[in-house]
């Protein structure tokens, strides 16, 4: 079956770009593209930085159902045994998130229930079963996935199951098709493995609009009514803008077409997200709370913009090439949260906008956004006015005593 002429130019482009086989036939190459896409979605650079991704991910030709895979931890993309015991060796925490990457890639424009079971099947039988198929490399994915369970206890909770299904065709949502993924999703909760499971479509306009946005530099406008001008007293800053933003705009800024999380704007971020930590549980609290919500900005740090470019007609601001190089953590519980967030018109975020092209001044304002010193929890306890009355007391006894009490 012909493909879109549009997907079809884009399938050409991205064979040249990673050097495919002339020959390699094209369902293979969709194969490959739609695993591309598909990862891209948690981590954009990871294929800058892996020697062999397309190969790795790819299950080769005799896997029954399933095109791609690969794990995720902590938003970095592992391929080998080596990838996921390297990031329990080398984490000093708790790994803050997991998933496990399943993808199905079809080509007719259709979407086709039978093959979606035996994706979804097959996917169930990789975590139920002995292993069937013995080839080298899904036997390395099983030993990946034993890994993976056999460190749980370094899990703040149990990995994410996304199961991806990529066909050219446009999805369109009904009743037969959400009663059979609802079926599949509680066939595989069954299994009781993973914190939350999902079946995400990926039809022919998601490819193109994906495939053009990691090709491509970010570019967003919102409107930021509420700012200041920061004085800009360096050629190497063209300029600098500080102010609070409605929630419901910071959300279409850090999210796609679809509404869909741009991971590729932390990448400059020092920290990817960390998952469910204290400190992230109590920015979502307050998010949440009739009382605490209107006060966010108030309490929360706010978040740090670097772009490349900065146009401002009036209050819009049109935003080009930007990192968010400060506030991943608030960024990533805002969007998690934002179904329970009630009135995000009237919640605010505090944002600095600077708008820079200079690599060294970058990365000084990278390093200064996400250096602090260490409080613990034990000094928040002072704040409790409990040990400021007992302080005050001894104070009081000071001046008819020849006995100095101090009280820390």
């Amino acid at each position: 079956m012909p493909l879109n002429p549009v997907l079809a130019g884009f399938l050409n482009t991205f064979s040249n770009k990673f050097k495919l086989k002339e020959d390699t036939p094209q369902s293979e190459l969709f194969e490959h593209f739609c695993n591309y896409i598909c990862v891209s979605k948690h981590n954009p650079h990871a294929f800058q930085s892996m020697e062999s991704p397309l190969v790795e991910i790819n299950t080769g030709k005799n896997e029954f159902g399933i095109d791609g895979f690969c794990i995720m931890i902590n938003d970095e993309v592992c391929v080998t045994y080596d990838d996921v015991s390297s990031k329990f060796e080398e984490s000093k925490t708790s790994i803050g998130t997991s998933q496990f990457i399943f993808i199905q890639s079809k080509i007719p424009s259709s979407l086709d229930s039978g093959e979606l079971l035996k994706f979804t099947n097959a996917v169930y039988d990789f975590f139920n079963k002995k292993l069937l198929n013995t080839s080298p490399r899904f036997v390395q994915y099983k030993s990946m996935s034993n890994i993976l369970f056999d460190n749980a206890g370094s899990l703040r909770e149990n990995p994410e199951l996304l199961l991806y299904y990529c066909y050219t065709g446009d999805y369109t949502q009904n009743t037969l098709i959400q009663a059979l993924i609802d079926g599949q999703i509680n066939h595989l909760k069954e299994l009781k493995l993973f914190s939350n499971i999902s079946i995400i479509f990926v039809d022919g306009k998601d490819l193109q609009l994906s495939y053009r946005s990691f090709n491509t530099s970010i570019s967003k406008t919102i409107s930021f009514e509420r700012h200041t001008y920061l004085p800009v007293v360096t050629d190497k800053i063209s300029s600098g803008y500080l102010g609070v933003l409605p929630i419901n705009s910071f959300l279409s800024l850090i999210s796609d077409e679809k509404g869909e999380l741009l991971r590729q704007v932390f990448y400059d971020n020092i920290r990817d997200y960390l998952g469910s930590t204290q400190v992230n549980d109590e920015i979502n609290a307050t998010l949440i709370s009739s009382e605490k919500s209107t006060l966010f900005h108030f309490l929360n740090n706010g978040i740090n913009i670097v772009a490349k470019k900065i146009r401002q007609v009036g209050t819009q601001f049109t935003i080009s090439d930007f990192q968010i190089v400060n506030g991943c953590q608030s960024s990533n519980v805002i969007y998690r949260s934002r179904s329970d967030i009630s009135d995000k018109t009237n919640k605010y975020i505090v944002l600095k906008l600077i708008e820079t092209d200079d690599i060294d001044v970058i990365a000084s304002i990278i390093r200064s956004s996400n250096k602090q010193n260490v409080v613990t929890n034990e000094a928040f306890e002072a704040l409790n006015p409990f040990h400021k009355s007992i302080e005050d007391y001894f104070s009081s006894k000071a001046s008819v005593s020849d006995v100095k009490i101090v009280y820390e």
